[in-house]
């Protein structure tokens, strides 16, 4: 369930969700207050299929079936709620009886997610400095003009400085956090970063 505090993993964007405090409420344990529940976008709106069907067609070349997963294993982008820079990570596994029908092999070449608990979905995961919203940390900021802030979100771009192109090949597809301003225009919206 991506970033749901309930999940295996602690990762730097983890969210309370209403279905975590729900279950919470369930157990017959907690009164909780569903006004506190954290935003939460990870398969919303998807259906039970997002829950019970592969997150990538059994057909090569195919894409994952919803934007929360990544297609490109290692490469960079952004979370799905684009507040962090991330990875799509993923490692590989040797042959081990152990894990046989353990995960999925979407790729067939015993490549596994680094959260086991997903299904071997690759989904990109943030980096511990990736978060856009966080001002002191230490970022790779000369690479392009980045900003961190309140008003930050995380974008998938090819920028460079030219200065730079030496050093960094331009084109690359990587995530970073840019200051943006989302305005209504007409019958949709304007993004500017």
């Amino acid at each position: 369930m991506g970033n749901d505090i309930m999940t295996i993993e602690v990762l730097p964007n983890a969210a309370v969700s209403e279905m975590t405090l729900g279950f919470l409420e369930g157990t017959g344990w907690y009164l909780v207050n569903y006004s506190k529940a954290d935003s939460f976008a990870w398969g919303k709106e998807r259906g039970c299929s997002f829950l019970t069907d592969p997150c990538i067609e059994d057909v090569v070349g195919k894409p994952p079936i919803s934007d929360e997963f990544c297609e490109t294993l290692n490469s960079h982008g952004c979370t799905a709620d684009h507040t962090h820079k991330a990875i799509c990570a993923a490692k590989h596994a040797p042959p081990d009886p152990i894990f046989t029908g353990l995960y999925f092999d979407y790729y067939d070449n015993q490549t596994i997610s680094t959260d086991w608990y997903s299904d071997n979905c690759p989904y990109y995961i943030p980096y511990d400095y990736g978060n856009c919203k966080e001002t002191s940390h230490d970022s790779n900021e000369i690479l392009v003009d980045e900003y961190y802030g309140g008003d930050s979100k995380c974008f998938v771009h090819t920028l460079t400085k030219s200065s730079l192109s030496d050093y960094y090949h331009p084109g690359n597809v990587r995530g970073g956090c840019f200051k943006f301003d989302c305005q209504t225009a007409g019958d949709g919206y304007r993004l500017q970063i």
